[in-house]
């Protein structure tokens, strides 16, 4: 297929354009959707392409960790699968250790006191512990439960 198609002034359709420059135009596009026949054009303007991935919330959270691992995740109304991103602070005085289930001081990620960790790419139960307790662990969990 070509990168370009030749378009003579005056003949044909007209194809909407913006002049880039003195010798260039940019065609323009509406975005649309179709579903069954019927199309949805999507909203759009000097300010870009409205995007609001978040349908069912935020949740803000937070757990004390210790010596135990404690799960920090999940603990709202957002699963695992349904998780779109979450960020994990420690609030707390000492190194706190992140990771999956079963993660200990040893095999966790470290996350120093003020560190922050965001994850929008894995969808897993995340899981803390310390060497210390009383470690305040925070986090903010953003989901979608229409998964």
């Amino acid at each position: 297929m070509a990168d370009s198609v030749e378009v003579d002034s005056g003949t044909g359709i007209t194809v909407a354009t913006d002049l880039v420059d003195t010798t260039k135009h940019a065609q323009l596009v509406k975005l649309a959707y179709s579903a069954g026949g019927v199309d949805t054009h999507v909203e759009a303007d000097v300010f870009g392409l409205r995007v609001s991935p978040v349908k069912d919330g935020i949740v803000v959270d937070s757990t004390t960790v210790g010596t135990s691992q404690a799960q920090i995740s999940g603990n709202g109304n957002i699963t695992a699968a349904e998780r779109i991103s979450i960020a994990i602070k420690n609030f707390g005085d000492d190194i706190v250790y992140i990771g999956p289930t079963g993660v200990l001081t040893t095999s966790g990620f470290p996350l120093n006191p003020g560190d922050v960790w965001f994850d929008d790419v894995t969808n897993i139960d995340w899981y803390a512990i310390s060497g210390t307790a009383g470690n305040d662990v925070r986090t903010v969990e953003v989901g979608d439960t229409d998964v």
